[in-house]
């Protein structure tokens, strides 16, 4: 060892040692021994109680005093040092004299010596000895060990030492227990008379008394002598470095459950108890007694709602103290603290604590009145027990006030259920003439309302523990949760495009092509591009981490402007007529087996497509998960309903040759291939519809666990698994069907299901339908957000004021969802319902679409090009987004170029219009007075509040 080492005292002293260390020394032979000697001095039991009472009040200032010089000296020695740090050396040595030489062995031997005469006593009965008292020698020995025994255990080990001390604790705490239950239990019998009768009030009895009591208290003072061995003496840790401590704060225990405990098991008190014949005395009459609750029940709730506002505009305990001083100031704050303070705190918890001990003792003094002093002793105990575990632990309060409300409401429970059963069985005499009676003097209404309103008192307890409660404020930190995974993230991708695409659109694309070759063709490209943009997206969703895709990339990249015309784009035409389509061809398969000889009428297929819609949309409202579900279990589904397909396509392969050589022979696969612009561009919007989807996760990235992981890992997996299913599923169609065939069926697979499966072939519209409902949800889980993340950034129509959030930028505050932008979605998606029919809708959504999407491309190629240091997780090469922006504009071009229609005109015009909103309701924020009111009530209704972003 280092001669030059210094050794030092280990801390092993931790808060339950240390509390031990007090409260086992303090709690000796003194309370055993001294109370005949306290009594015999002071002549009798009250005066004894006092001086008891005394002493443990000094003890405690006392301690509390030496805890502050032990934070202040932080060395052992306890008085000695404190002394040789204050008064110098002479007077230290003084002290450390007469305590080594005198007090410290006088009081270790009188100590020593109780514990030898308990312990011999048992062997020394009266009935057997000449003396009752044990030889002294005997006595003197034992304690002799006694002294040596402990003297080794402490020489040996710390530790020892401290886990020795705990148990005693716990054995004396047992003992005064016992003690204790013994002496209530006669107290109840009313053993306690004329208690201060004789008391002797001398200075010399008061004196011996008090130093009787007070040795009894010894060891109050036993940390200062070890305070170097305490684990952080100093309770508040103070730093090092700059003698600053950080503050402590009251920790947020209070939940939901615990906050409701607290105000409705405070007005669940004594009060219904004691206070309804008092109403019903001073009002007069049963029916003025009932109106009196009901209006204190509704005066309590309103006062409720305001002290709630108050609460969240300043979150701060203290109720109405710190509200006075936030606002009438220091003057008034104190008047109201002094007098609430001194007088009705006190008075109402002692009000309380004697209702609770007049309800105690009844059942011991059946034939009388209790006596005072017992009820008044009940209540102190009470008292005392509910400070001691407030002063312990806030979870056991709460934990307290859970259980005694249940049995409140179980207690009420079933008073009211036997006041039903004796309604029911007739017994309504007292309420003939329910108003005959009624005093309506103000004196007897405001006694009668002081007398109901003490019984709803409580009704504002959160707002004196506001810094202990969990989300004081609803809206507070609100965030969707990141529920999505790679498994999730493929669901929604792959889910979303496998919908009724791969069931409709077949005939479509070969209608516009003209030749089997040149639709497979088609298909193969259309994977191709959705491939290319999905990892475009991927890295732009990687370098601008939000939700929101489109419209959140323009506005990042090009402002503020083009990023509404992409949201009003996307919220009212594109979005909603994506799950309008999608929906239809959701009901033209769920109806088709009902109309198998006709088409059904298109108000029926309107209404189930609602329906599927409304559906939907409940799901998502709910809870992400249960939407995440459904999206998982509908991709299985159709993955099975596409294999399906193919094995029967093969099947019928090997069955036959004669439509294979007539469809997808080399020679006559492009037969007949029309290769304008407008059949080509019209063609690819028809087959990328059916890859509609391969974007969706761009719009929910802040929902997605680890995005720049799983965001390009998922368009990996999902979009070369849906490009292989279509092409060998349009496979199966054309080795089934002729050319011909294929484009007048109104739906493929049912028609395919028929001639393969035969009178089992409805299980194809079975699947086809389960496939759209699949494909809806994901369409509309990823729909939702735009109009979410739009309303956000402030591109809503909105209050324009900083302390009021668009109603649609809201999230549910139990269930995270955004469901005022879903149910928004829901709305507009109904009526884009109402006109439509299928082709033209996918149309429409196309052009506008691929409009928007080349303008996000072409951003990820200004950052790739102007901005290449910004982090990018995953990066693709710079000739895919430009392949995807020549594919996309082509798709907007080509068939306006080909067949100009009047409808792209409406369209381009419907996008720049939004111009006309754009500048007074977003630029300038203008707002109608009722939004504002009109977003209050929604955000009340629907139980909504602002969301931070998930970055």
């Amino acid at each position: 060892m280092d001669g030059n080492k210094q050794l030092n005292l280990q801390r092993e002293v931790g808060l339950l040692g240390a509390v031990a260390l007090i409260a086992g020394t303090m709690i000796g032979s003194g309370i055993f021994m001294s109370p005949q000697y306290v009594l015999s001095a002071v002549g009798s039991p009250g005066g004894s109680m006092v001086v008891w009472a005394a002493c443990g009040l000094l003890a405690c200032l006392a301690s509390l005093c030496y805890a502050e010089l032990g934070t202040v000296i932080r060395e052992s020695g306890g008085d000695y040092v404190y002394i040789l740090r204050t008064s110098g050396p002479v007077a230290a040595f003084t002290l450390a004299f007469s305590s080594v030489v005198f007090v410290r062995p006088a009081g270790v031997a009188g100590v020593a010596l109780s514990f030898a005469q308990y312990a011999v006593a048992p062997f020394y009965d009266a009935a057997e000895c000449a003396t009752t008292a044990p030889p002294a020698q005997v006595v003197k020995c034992v304690a002799a060990a006694a002294i040596l025994v402990v003297a080794t255990v402490n020489c040996l080990d710390v530790r020892f030492a401290m886990s020795v001390q705990v148990f005693f604790l716990v054995a004396k705490v047992a003992a005064l227990v016992v003690v204790v239950v013994g002496g209530v239990t006669m107290l109840v019998r009313g053993h306690f008379e004329d208690s201060f009768a004789g008391t002797n009030v001398g200075v010399s009895p008061i004196g011996i008394a008090l130093y009787q009591g007070l040795w009894s208290y010894d060891g109050w003072n036993n940390l200062n002598y070890v305070t170097e061995e305490l684990k952080r003496p100093e309770p508040n840790n103070m730093a090092s470095d700059h003698h600053q401590q950080p503050p402590l704060n009251l920790r947020r225990e209070l939940g939901v459950t615990s906050a409701v405990s607290f105000i409705a098991g405070t007005m669940i008190g004594s009060g219904i108890f004691a206070t309804p014949q008092t109403v019903l005395s001073t009002i007069g009459s049963p029916g003025a007694s009932l109106l009196i609750w009901l209006c204190c029940g509704l005066l309590a709730l309103l006062g409720a709602l305001c002290y709630a506002e108050l609460g969240t505009v300043m979150p701060e305990s203290g109720g109405e103290y710190v509200y006075l001083l936030r606002t009438a100031g220091r003057v008034v704050a104190f008047d109201f603290a002094f007098s609430f303070v001194a007088v009705m705190r006190p008075a109402s918890a002692t009000g309380i604590a004697l209702n609770f001990a007049e309800y105690a003792v009844a059942p011991f003094y059946q034939g009388c009145s209790p006596p005072v002093l017992v009820v008044k002793c009940v209540a102190a105990a009470a008292i005392l027990l509910l400070t001691l575990v407030n002063c312990l632990n806030v979870r056991w309060v709460t934990g307290v006030q859970v259980a005694s409300m249940v049995v409140k409401v179980a207690a009420l429970a079933v008073i009211v259920t036997g006041g039903a059963a004796m309604l029911l069985a007739g017994h309504t005499e007292h309420f003939d003439g329910a108003f005959e009676g009624t005093r309506v003097g103000v004196s007897s209404i405001g006694v009668a309302f002081y007398q109901g309103l003490w019984a709803y008192d409580g009704w504002n307890t959160l707002n004196y523990v506001t810094e202990e409660l969990k989300r004081p404020e609803v809206h507070e930190g609100l965030k969707i949760k990141r529920e999505l995974g790679l498994i999730g993230g493929v669901a929604l991708v792959a889910g979303t495009m496998i919908g009724s695409g791969i069931f409709m659109s077949p005939q479509f694309v070969l209608s516009n092509v003209g030749s089997p070759g040149a639709s497979l063709l088609i298909w193969t490209l259309s994977g191709l591009v959705a491939m290319c943009a999905a990892l475009s997206y991927a890295e732009i969703g990687t370098i601008i981490a939000e939700s929101g895709g489109d419209f959140i990339y323009i506005l990042r990249i090009y402002g503020s402007c083009p990023a509404f015309f992409a949201a009003l784009t996307f919220i009212l035409v594109v979005r909603p007529a994506s799950i309008a389509a999608i929906s239809l061809s959701f009901a033209e398969y769920v109806v088709a087996p009902f109309y198998a000889d006709c088409a059904p009428p298109p108000f029926v297929l309107k209404c189930t497509a609602a329906v599927a819609i409304l559906f939907i949309a409940t799901a998502n409202i709910l809870n992400v998960r249960l939407a995440i579900r459904i999206q998982v279990v509908f991709l299985v589904a159709k993955v099975f309903a596409l294999i399906t397909i193919i094995i029967g396509g093969w099947a019928s392969l090997v069955e036959t040759t004669h439509v294979i050589s007539m469809t997808l022979n080399v020679n006559n696969a492009f037969l007949g291939t029309q290769l304008s612009l407008g059949t080509l561009g019209m063609a690819f919007y028809q087959g990328l519809w059916s890859f509609a989807g391969w974007y969706n996760l761009n719009y929910v990235t802040e929902e997605l666990k680890r995005p720049e992981v799983n965001l390009p890992r998922a368009v990996l997996i999902a979009i070369p698994m849906v490009t292989v299913l279509y092409l060998l599923v349009n496979v199966s169609y054309l080795t089934v069907m002729t050319p011909r065939e294929l484009m007048s069926s109104s739906a493929v697979a049912v028609t395919w299901g028929y001639k393969v499966l035969g009178s089992w072939g409805w299980i194809m519209s079975v699947a086809a339908a389960l496939s759209a409902f699949g494909s809806l949800n994901g369409t509309f889980f990823s729909g939702g957000r735009v109009c979410f993340v739009a309303a956000r950034e402030g591109h809503m129509v909105s209050t324009g004021s900083p302390f009021h959030t668009d109603i649609l930028a809201m999230v549910h505050v139990h269930r995270l969802t955004p469901s005022p932008a879903l149910i928004f979605t829901t709305i507009i998606s109904l009526l884009v319902l109402i006109p439509g029919d299928f082709q033209s809708i996918v149309n429409f959504f196309s052009f506008t679409a691929w409009f928007f999407y080349a303008i996000t491309i072409s951003g990820l190629l200004y950052l790739k090009i102007k901005k290449p240091e910004l982090p990018r997780p995953y990066k693709v090469p710079i000739i895919i987004p430009i392949l995807v922006l020549m594919a996309a504009i082509f798709l907007v071009l080509a068939p306006i170029i080909d067949d100009p229609q009047i409808e792209y005109l409406y369209v381009t015009l419907f996008i720049f219009s939004g111009v006309l909103v754009y500048v007074p309701f977003i630029h300038y924020k203008l707002c109608p007075g009722l939004l504002t009111r009109l977003t209050l009530f929604l955000q009340l209704f629907l139980e909504v509040a602002p969301a931070d972003k998930n970055l």
